[in-house]
């Protein structure tokens, strides 16, 4: 009895137990850490030890306009009834229309809020509210989503048997932090409070005052050398670099250098050097030699964690133009790439644990030692000390603000404790344009509000930067005005499309020279500041603004009093310096200033004035370049649809002078006359070019053309120009001989070159295959909202799609979309833009598919649940049926619906693009599913992705991978096979499209006929180059790139070749002889530079056939093998015609 009575007590006691231990309290101090919550989002979010509620220690989340930060915990609790505790803090969270501060949870499957609307600024206040979960454990958020700061601390979350208590917010009544008046101690970099310069942490924020960067800078001389590869360093240099000797023929400071191997990775020892602490310095520089003729791919790798990986090191790359190349890269910059960045974090420069270099040289054929010298760390240029100036740099994120000016977020609402700040403002949007120097990259766009600034009363001198320069496209605004005390500083309007045209093509005229730079040609015009004399008679200045979206952006502000004039023309002499020299460091020219073939001039040519010669039109002629000269007569050959094309150049001896080109009338025997015309004789332009996506190296070269006309152009003294004589044959040329003579003028002397067109009976056949390029719109407009636009825009679209047509192009991609109209009962369709569209393109002769990509958001893939108050279900089956019957209708060509961009790139969607696939299959099947991929194996991710479309894009091929696709009965094509601007995409677009056309490729699309960023006539200011085949014109005109004339040549050779495989199927003498070459032309290997693995059979099919043939050209083949293409393949067209 007794055991049984101890027993049943045993399992009470064990019973209370456990239930008083699920029942129990579990509370987040964060004393010491953040105690397993996990912070994500746009925004910051981190652990702060030094500030708490009754301790330190919270967590904190920050946000400027347009972020989102959270931080989230998963509790392990049973299902019951719970009271929530938590002690917040708020500083300048500002209201939106989404609410600012959500605090909500899971605890069954529907997710609910305990508040959305806490804003201000709030002490430390104590939140308390109750939750009945419904299941085991609870999922709590905190997120902040509005421009502002909170801290979270002493979280608890307890069973709870009281009554239901909705969210309630009470003072804590702690006490208020200390703050020092401003101007006393040091500013808190984060949230603009002065307090005690011996505090380790602000006593507002948190935000720890570690030793500033000025300090470290101030420690540190202008200059350290790393390795200098003298005799008298060798003791403590061995070994620290991987070099093969050293050369006493060349260096650039002392008397030797290091020799270093090509394609290897070049480590530098830190460690070995003692050099791991690089603190207060702001660039690694170092000094190569290449030997060669070529330009060659330099990487360079710096990291502070072993084993990190690509994005968590700082990485850079540029290009090695021949001879020495002085080069010089940030280290004070966020890790990963320009322009891309996946951790955002710097290198903690005082602790450097690896350095590296790669040099790629892909052509073997010449040889010489690449040296490397003086490497070397390096300050930035000081700006001139301005003590009595207020110096403002708008930013996105503190991450970057300009040294020795004031970083100002969209977070700062002024309080008299910081002394500046904005008032009743409005944010559009928060910007970096990443492509700018420090001051200028980044800014806010504001559409209305006040910034104040306290001053003692006095006059004073204000210079307010208000525009950005973009990251995509920037500047759609309509109107925009600025004041300041009152007086206006800038009062801007576009009453119609010619002001914003006049503005987005602002630079069409602007031609570069080698004595210019970019930061003064083009970016001191873009941040021209403004500037006023004001007065302040009440202690605070204010400057109000108001703007629609992309107008005021407010970038820089520099005030300072009126008698300091001298002072501040020193200051902002030092300034421009310094941001010149940073954005040359960022954008390295390297554009050769020597003349090269200087030894082809003669006597006649100084005589003359000036040197010229015919050359290859696959040549992008540098300013400074001298070419041999092909022949002495210009020999123009081609059928009908062709573009026959003699490229020359002049290069002028003299003073700068005009040069006149002109054409006579081409006859032929029977007196028929051809008159020239204007686009007959064009121009390259010369542009800034960049190599890279990253603009990290550019050069100036050719880009379009212009034509010359009758006034002719001015040549510099020194530069070549180049020229295109072309004269596309015209259905109503007859075919025959014509002749005709060109003469250059320049320095009152002529240089004459007789004419030959030859026009051939033939007939280019249209493309069998849907080829193209992204983009129809040469203009951008984006939220520009004047109603006259589409009229403007369609008149470009449509130019666009002429020049398409002309060049025997049959697709593109991006459609102008369209508006749905819906009710309970009731969908219909509005796209007069698209119909208008494919019925010009109907009446231009396109009949292939087009692709929806960069426009036509007709049907959004991403909403899965009730849409226009209708059930999924239904409104997919009824915006199906009316747009299946629209296309019918207004008889669209064959669309194919762009669901997926590299999901296993750059944007890593694979998840969502299923989603949008299964849902263009399942809803809307007439629409072929198309997206933008490379080929995958059964077991990488995103390979199920590229099998559920109908119509795949892929960056590179394999027979493999083609035979796959085939099986699956998907249609495959290529993209972007030639999308750097320094590639011929005549190979491409020809030989190469030919030969993947006959293994299976039904489309093919280049980037890009109208991709630019921002401003159309400057390369270096947006995320990408401006990689558009055409360039648009105030007038309304396009002019065409230099690359779209190489990819018609392309297009040109791929029609030849099918008009021969029509003539060989036709039979006759030649037949069998061109089919045989035809199958050599096939069988060649598809190389369109990233394609790999195509036919294991190529090998003996070229064997079979005689080996290599060199009429047939390859990737990197020039016009010396082009013309003996078109000879072989007019030789048989000829002989197959008869």
């Amino acid at each position: 009895m007794l055991f049984r009575i101890t027993t049943l007590l045993s399992a009470v006691i064990l019973s209370v137990v456990l239930c008083a231990s699920s029942a129990r309290a579990e509370t987040y101090s964060f004393d010491s850490d953040r105690e397993g919550w996990t912070f994500y989002g746009n925004g910051e979010g981190e652990y702060r030890p030094g500030i708490g509620a009754d301790a330190p220690g919270s967590l904190y989340l920050s946000c400027n306009a347009g972020e989102s930060s959270t931080v989230y915990r998963k509790l392990d609790v049973p299902p019951g009834k719970y009271l929530v505790t938590a002690r917040i803090r708020t500083l300048d969270v500002q209201e939106n229309r989404y609410g600012p501060l959500w605090i909500f949870y899971q605890a069954s499957p529907k997710i609910e809020y305990a508040s959305k609307d806490v804003s201000g600024t709030n002490a430390w206040s104590t939140i308390r509210f109750t939750i009945d979960n419904q299941k085991k454990g609870i999922t709590f958020w905190f997120r902040l989503r509005a421009a502002g700061m909170i801290w979270i601390d002493d979280f608890t979350i307890e069973a709870y048997q009281g009554e239901t208590a909705a969210f309630e917010m009470k003072s804590a009544n702690l006490p208020a932090s200390k703050v020092n008046p401003p101007g006393q101690g040091v500013r808190c970099p984060d949230c603009m409070r002065w307090h005690d310069a011996e505090a380790r942490y602000c006593p507002v924020c948190g935000y720890e005052n570690t030793a500033t960067r000025s300090d470290a800078v101030a420690s540190v001389g202008d200059e350290r050398i790393l390795l200098g590869f003298e005799s008298a360093d060798a003791s403590t240099e061995g070994g620290t670099l991987r070099m093969t000797g050293y050369s006493t023929k060349d260096s650039t400071q002392g008397d030797q250098s290091a020799v270093v191997p090509v394609n290897r990775f070049i480590n530098v020892d830190v460690k070995k050097l003692q050099a791991t602490n690089w603190d207060g310095y702001d660039y690694i520089a170092l000094d190569i030699h290449n030997p060669t003729s070529g330009n060659h791919k330099l990487s360079l790798a710096l990291g502070d964690i072993h084993g990190s990986g690509y994005w968590n090191e700082l990485n850079h790359y540029s290009m090695l133009a021949p001879g020495w190349n002085r080069l010089k890269f940030h280290i004070n910059r966020y890790v990963g790439e320009r322009g891309s960045v996946k951790v955002k974090r710097y290198l903690d420069l005082k602790h450097i644990q690896k350095a590296w270099f790669y040099i790629e040289q892909k052509d073997k054929g010449e040889s010489g030692d690449f040296l490397v010298d003086n490497i070397r760390l390096l300050k930035a240029p000081k700006l001139s000390p301005f003590p009595s100036a207020m110096l403002f740099d708008f930013v996105k994120s503190k991450t970057h603000v300009q040294r020795g000016f004031i970083g100002v977020d969209s977070r700062v609402a002024y309080s008299p404790d910081v002394g500046f700040g904005f008032k009743d403002h409005k944010t559009w949007r928060t910007h970096d344009s990443v492509y700018a120097d420090t001051l200028h990259r980044d800014g806010l766009f504001m559409l209305k509000g006040t910034f104040a600034v306290d001053l003692p009363n006095g006059k004073y001198v204000v210079q307010l930067v208000p525009n950005g320069l973009g990251y995509w496209n920037e500047h759609f605004w309509t109107e925009r005005r600025v004041s300041v005390e009152g007086n206006v500083l800038l009062d801007e309007e576009r009453e119609d499309v010619e002001s914003y045209l006049k503005d987005h093509l602002r630079f069409e005229n602007v031609t570069p020279t080698p004595d210019d730079n970019p930061f003064d040609l083009y970016l001191k015009k873009i941040f021209k500041p403004y500037t006023a004399e004001v007065t302040v008679s009440d202690g605070q200045l204010t400057i109000d603004f108001e703007g629609t979206e992309s107008g005021i952006c407010l970038n820089s502000l520099i005030i300072y009093p009126a008698e300091e004039r001298a002072k501040a023309s020193e200051f902002l002499a030092s300034l421009d310096a310094v941001l010149k020299d940073e954005f040359s460091t960022l954008s390295r020219d390297i554009t050769q200033k020597e003349p090269s073939g200087t030894e082809l001039l003669g006597q006649s040519d100084h005589d003359r004035g000036y040197y010229s010669a015919l050359i290859g039109s696959d040549e992008q002629l540098r300013f400074n370049q001298i070419l041999p000269s092909v022949g002495d007569s210009v020999s123009l050959k081609g059928g009908r649809g062709e573009r026959p094309v003699q490229a020359l150049m002049v290069h002028n001896l003299g003073e700068d002078a005009l040069l006149t080109v002109t054409s006579s009338s081409l006859r032929n025997t029977t007196g028929k006359a051809l008159a020239p015309e204007a686009e007959w004789i064009r121009y390259g332009v010369q542009q800034y070019q960049s190599h890279t996506m990253n603009h990290e190296i550019y050069e100036l070269a050719p880009r379009f053309f212009k034509p010359v006309g009758e006034k002719g152009i001015t040549v510099r003294r020194g530069e070549s120009v180049l020229l295109w004589y072309q004269v596309p044959v015209t259905p109503s040329i007859r075919s025959g001989q014509y002749d005709g003579e060109l003469t250059l003028a320049m320095h009152g002397k002529e240089t004459r070159y007789p004419i030959s067109l030859q026009v051939m009976d033939h007939v280019l056949p249209k493309a069998d295959i849907a080829v193209g390029f992204f983009g129809l719109n040469p203009v951008s407009f984006g939220y520009f909202k004047l109603s006259e636009k589409t009229a403007t825009e369609q008149a470009y679209r449509l130019k666009a799609l002429e020049a398409l047509a002309d060049r025997g192009f049959t697709s593109w991609t991006g459609l102008p979309g369209g508006t749905w109209k819906t009710s309970k009962k009731f969908v219909s369709l509005e796209a007069d833009e698209t119909d208008w569209i494919m019925k010009k393109a109907r009446e231009l002769g396109f009949e292939h598919k087009v692709f929806s990509y960069a426009g036509w958001r007709v049907i959004d893939l991403d909403k899965h649940g009730p849409i226009a108050g209708m059930s999924q279900e239904k409104y997919r089956t009824k915006t199906a049926e009316v747009l299946k019957e629209h296309m019918e209708d207004e008889n669209w060509l064959p669309v194919v619906m762009d669901l997926s961009d590299e999901a296993t790139g750059y944007s890593q969607k694979v998840d969502r693009d299923l989603k949008r696939a299964r849902m263009v299959e399942k809803y809307y099947p007439f629409l072929r599913r198309g997206g933008y991929s490379q080929p995958l194996k059964a077991d990488e991710k995103g390979a199920d992705l590229n099998l559920l479309m109908t119509d795949i894009s892929l960056s590179s091929q394999t027979e493999e991978y083609a035979v796959l696709l085939k099986t699956k009965g998907i249609r495959w094509g290529l993209y972007n096979q030639a999308a750097k601007l320094f590639t011929n995409g005549r190979y491409a677009f020809g030989v190469g499209m030919y030969r993947a056309a006959k293994k299976g490729m039904d489309h093919q699309l280049g980037w890009s006929l109208t991709g630019s960023q921002n401003y159309p006539y400057y390369d270096l200011d947006g995320r990408e180059f401006d990689a558009m085949m055409v360039f648009p014109r105030s007038d309304g005109g396009l002019d065409y790139a230099l690359k779209f004339e190489w990819a018609t040549q392309g297009m040109e050779d791929y029609r030849l070749l099918l008009l021969l495989e029509q003539l060989v199927r036709q039979g006759g003498p030649k037949a069998a002889e061109a089919a045989e070459w035809l199958v050599k032309v096939q069988a060649e290997p598809l190389d369109s530079g990233r394609s790999v693995g195509w036919l294991k059979s190529t090998l003996s099919l070229t064997r079979k056939a005689g080996g290599k043939d060199t009429s047939i050209p390859g990737p990197g083949s020039g016009a010396e093998e082009y013309a003996r293409f078109r000879d072989k393949v007019y030789g048989y067209i000829t002989a197959l015609s008869r």
